[in-house]
């Protein structure tokens, strides 16, 4: 089991100017910044304390499983993390960054995200909550972009190559006259979790410290030389000293009393075992420096005295979770994973035991080896081969499955959280970085491709003040969902077709089926007109019978719940949560944005506007080139799911969005609305797809 990565190594260092720093590409995939970028400190000193505080209550409160939907608690982990990213992450960083993703994407590897963070005030932020807004995730939650503070020193670290087991020393203090931690539990759940590793192949042991004294550890280590030890984990109690401006330790004296272990001295004590390459501080305030050295922490001076990495905690952490952290981080380095790559998976594990804990945010790591390769466990004779993820039960308890209806209309179906695609092979990315190529082999047929952008779900507000059909602005609830980068191509819809589409009852609703018999649809109208049919234009003069069939047959063909949007899937797919006007923002539709009446006079190839006319998630065209049919009914606000209108006809019409290429500019606005009647086909009306799936 491996992981290879390219380093993007980003540096914030102090100017001469009071206030202002310097944010440096120092080395990526895709080069260096040319011109350091100027950026002021996020958060003033009150601004900071609150935040910190708010940050340290979410976590506390996140632990709880019984909530559906984030607490204001939460809410502010998620714009700390925002908030970081956009003060950081400007201009040719941006760029650079999210370039270095693609290369990596391209050799099937990841990106390390490594912090040289020199001043203290930044190396204090909780930068694993940094949460990149385009795929709206954090970016440490994977492990293709694990987030290390960086510590580059002149010693050179070589991975240890180590005969199996890896050797765990544990340590538990617990001085009688700071608060009491339960021993005896605290050796089960570490013994727990490497009980879960050593069952599936993982091979690693630890011996427990009788004693809780500098002396016992002083002594421990000493006998250690014969049976070297690689890890040291420690449980108890940590503070930051002000004063010395040092991270502590708190041992306990021979009468059991708490005795401070101070940074510099633990230093002395670990360095001098040669073999030890990790430290793991299950302590309060272990990641936690001061106001004028960046190593003041305990971890940082661990690493600067030279070990290759520390874990440590920057906030009280759970029983739970804890036992999580070891099973997996252990486990992982048993298997062969850089410490980086494991500590990711560590996370993975949290979230996925609890989607509304934030505890996966408490571990910090600290580095100074260069690729996180810390050890080089050497194979055992005649041993079993490692296992790899696929083979070990997930520790997670997926949450009961939604139920809602799908596009059809055929009854309730099990709604899954979004799956990512298979890393090997790993299929290059033609769209931007928030879409996911996905292969849809169709039986028969050429593949069908299509690119998806998650939607996140969540509140957002619907509508606008501006028009009576979209009075009044209102709050709206969906789910995350899948949604097609762009609209439906006349070379996508040309496979449905070769696959008999227009022939097979099955992928049809009952009315649509007696409106193609009664119309004798065979094709879309106008496929024999050079002005529309391009391989890459959206298909058009297409009924919204037609479109519920194509998403029926290409949901048969690939296992996938694909669909038509929702109404409120499609508002939200095109402005996000920030009440923008148009997709791309505020700024009034141009030739450069969208193609809309008096600008080309047809349609244009989907994507052709991207990426500067794309929506928050990466969808293009959702301004302009064609109307798009909704899967909703007609239904008036203020917003009620009840009874749709019926037209003069008696017919349920059906919801379209986005305007065309026919379409004045105003009429492109994201929550402008339209209907027509189903059984309709016009020049200018086409579809995009959606998903609850992948």
């Amino acid at each position: 089991m491996s992981r290879e990565y390219l380093d993007f190594e980003l540096q914030i260092e102090q100017t001469t100017t009071a206030g202002q720093y310097h944010v440096i590409v120092v080395a990526s995939p895709a080069g260096e910044t040319q011109q350091p970028l100027p950026i002021p400190f996020p958060f003033d000193d009150r601004e900071l304390e609150r935040l910190q505080l708010k940050l340290e209550n979410a976590l506390l409160r996140s632990r709880s499983r019984t909530r559906r939907a984030l607490s204001a608690e939460e809410q502010v982990v998620r714009q700390f993390g925002q908030r970081l990213f956009a003060a950081v992450f400007q201009g040719d960083v941006r760029s650079l960054f999210y370039e270095s993703r693609l290369k990596a994407d391209h050799q099937d590897k990841g990106v390390r995200l490594k912090l040289r963070l020199q001043p203290p005030e930044f190396a204090q932020l909780p930068w694993e909550f940094l949460l990149e807004p385009r795929r709206d995730e954090y970016i440490c939650l994977s492990r293709d972009t694990p987030v290390v503070r960086y510590l580059e020193l002149a010693q050179p670290v070589t991975p240890l190559a180590v005969q199996p087991p890896l050797r765990i020393l544990g340590m538990v203090a617990s001085p009688y006259d700071l608060p009491e931690l339960d021993v005896a539990l605290e050796k089960e759940r570490v013994a727990q979790a490497l009980t879960a590793a050593q069952q599936r192949g993982a091979k690693i042991e630890i011996t427990w410290l009788t004693g809780q004294t500098a002396g016992d550890l002083q002594r421990a280590l000493r006998q250690a030389e014969r049976a070297p030890v690689h890890i040291f984990h420690f449980v108890g109690h940590g503070s930051f000293d002000a004063q010395r401006d040092e991270g502590v330790l708190w041992l306990a004296d021979e009468q059991g009393r708490a005795r401070a272990l101070t940074a510099a001295q633990l230093a002395r004590l670990l360095g001098d075992h040669r073999p030890l390459r990790l430290v793991v501080l299950n302590a309060c305030e272990g990641a936690q420096g001061g106001k004028l050295d960046v190593f003041s922490s305990t971890a940082a001076t661990l690493v600067r005295r030279g070990i290759p990495a520390v874990l440590a905690m920057q906030y009280e952490i759970s029983d739970t979770a804890a036992l999580l952290l070891a099973e997996w981080f252990y486990e992982s380095l048993a298997e062969g994973l850089p410490v980086d790559a494991a500590v990711a998976e560590a996370r993975k594990a949290i979230n996925l035991d609890n989607d509304r804990s934030l505890e996966w945010g408490t571990p910090v790591l600290f580095m100074r080896a260069k690729d996180g390769r810390i050890f080089d466990v050497q194979p055992t004779p005649g041993g079993q081969p490692a296992p790899t993820p696929g083979d070990r039960p997930t520790t997670a308890k997926p949450n009961a499955p939604d139920k809602t209806p799908t596009a059809a209309g055929r009854g309730p179906v099990e709604k899954t959280p979004p799956r990512q695609p298979a890393p090997q092979p790993r299929p290059a990315l033609a769209a931007p970085p928030t879409s996911i190529t996905i292969p849809h082999l169709v039986k028969g047929a050429a593949p069908l491709r299509m690119d998806w952008c998650w939607v996140p779900g969540g509140k957002f507000q619907m509508g606008s003040n501006d028009y009576d059909s979209e009075k009044p602005i209102h709050d709206v609830h969906v789910d995350g969902f899948w949604l097609a980068r762009c609209p439906v191509t006349n070379a996508q819809y040309k496979l449905f077709i070769e696959a008999g589409g227009y022939d097979q009852q099955k992928w049809w609703m009952a009315e649509g089926w007696q409106a193609r018999q009664k119309e004798k649809w065979t094709e879309p109208r106008l496929w024999g007109d050079t002005k529309w049919n391009g391989a890459q234009q959206p298909v058009v003069s297409i009924s919204w019978y037609e479109a519920v069939a194509f998403c029926a047959w290409a949901a048969e063909a690939t296992g996938e719940k694909v669909r038509l949007p929702t109404e409120a899937e499609w508002e939200k797919g095109a402005r996000g949560t920030d009440g923008r006007t148009f997709p791309w923002g505020k700024a009034k539709p141009d030739e450069k944005l969208c193609n809309f009446n008096g600008n080309v006079g047809q349609t244009t190839p989907v994507g052709q506007f991207s990426p500067q006319g794309d929506s928050p998630y990466g969808c293009a065209d959702m301004a302009g080139n064609v109307w798009e049919w909704c899967h909703s009914k007609y239904v008036a606000y203020p917003y009620d799911s009840g009874d749709g209108r019926n037209d003069e006809n008696g017919t349920d019409v059906r919801m379209v969005r986005g305007g065309s290429w026919l379409d004045l500019r105003d009429i492109l606005r994201c929550a402008n609305r339209d209907w027509d009647a189903p059984n309709y086909r016009f020049d200018n009306v086409g579809f995009r797809c959606a998903s609850t799936a992948f």
